[in-house]
């Protein structure tokens, strides 16, 4: 049987989403007791970006090279210590069997990743 993954609450995608001045609000506001793991480009202007938004809202962010992960060894070795994984690249056949972390998509690219371990994403 698979297992489909658990997909983040909505109101944390919001606030992966919300706009500039509403994060500007928040600037007291302490981080969110979870360990976020960012899986893209990092090196990239998209991939520092969404690290340092993360960073501002989450206690801790960890980054991963999307070429990192190559197998689902390597897919559950990065992933053991995250809460929350954000994809934001193509990870399709590198994540292991009975794969269960919360999971936030952010690209076509991850799309077809959560399409790939039976995420329903598109229209019924």
């Amino acid at each position: 049987m698979t297992t489909i993954p658990t997909l983040l609450p909505p109101a944390l995608a919001a606030l992966l989403l919300a706009p500039t001045a509403i994060q500007q609000s928040d600037a007291g506001t302490p981080p969110i007791a979870l360990t976020v793991e960012y899986v893209g480009a990092p090196d990239s202007d998209r991939g520092r970006a969404f690290a340092a938004l993360l960073g501002e809202h989450f206690a801790e962010i960890q980054v991963t090279p999307a070429r990192d992960i190559d197998s689902p060894e390597a897919a559950a070795a990065a992933f053991d210590d995250a809460d929350v994984v954000v994809v934001d690249a193509g990870l399709v056949g590198r994540l292991p069997d009975g794969y269960s972390k919360p999971m936030v998509v952010i690209s076509g690219y991850g799309v077809h990743t959560a399409e790939s371990i039976g995420a329903k994403l598109d229209w019924l």
